[in-house]
């Protein structure tokens, strides 16, 4: 369960790190 809703945070993360550099 931890594992899977830290994947889905850094999925998250990543997506908004993105969209804060565009």
């Amino acid at each position: 369960m931890l594992v899977v809703i830290q994947i889905l945070f850094l999925g998250q993360w990543r997506s908004l790190n993105l969209v804060g550099i565009i």
